[in-house]
């Protein structure tokens, strides 16, 4: 099967095809039918803002990296795993449909898009590094401390593009969000 990358070990496509699909079916799902109580899954984010922009991205990464690692552990077994992508899915979904209704559809899409495309390919990676894990050791048991290394590489990759995302939602974000809100 050809990898993706080298970083993470023998990703299969399938795997982050798979990840892929039910993340964007969990964002279809939000988009028709948002839901408040999605929303409320972010109620620390008011909490949040009111923060200096250094402790917003902190707080905001080590929030994501907390998902990341939930969501890696959980997609090992791959089921569960998959059910928290198609969650953030529907959150962002939901985010994305009532917040149009509000604000616009053009406004959502500057605040959530530069920081977001870093976000979810993070979140898409992990859930494929995850799920391919028990494929690599079906494939090469003898190999387990090279598979192990790569995944904690794979894991590491994963954290470093979330510290972007933090870094582009805490400093970039704000100021798109006062240039299209005026």
């Amino acid at each position: 099967m050809p990898c993706i990358t080298k970083i993470g070990g023998n990703i299969g496509k399938g795997a982050a095809i798979i990840s892929l699909v039910v993340l964007i079916a969990g964002i279809l799902y939000g988009i028709s039918n948002p839901s408040l109580k999605a929303l409320e899954q972010n109620k620390d984010l008011e909490k949040i803002t009111r923060l200096s922009d250094a402790w917003q991205m902190i707080a905001i990464y080590m929030n994501n990296a907390s998902v990341m690692i939930l969501l890696y552990a959980l997609s090992i077994v791959v089921v569960p795993g998959l059910i928290i992508l198609f969650n953030n899915g529907y959150v962002i979904g939901s985010v994305a449909a009532i917040g149009s209704k509000n604000v616009g559809g053009l406004t959502i899409l500057f605040l959530l898009a530069p920081h977001g495309v870093f976000e979810l390919y993070a979140f898409i990676y992990t859930s494929a590094v995850a799920i391919s894990l028990p494929f690599n050791f079906l494939r090469r048991r003898d190999d387990a401390k090279e598979i192990l290394t790569s995944q904690l590489y794979g894991l590491l990759y994963a954290a470093i593009i979330l510290f972007i995302a933090a870094f582009i939602e805490a400093f970039i974000t704000a100021r798109i969000a006062s240039l299209v809100t005026g």
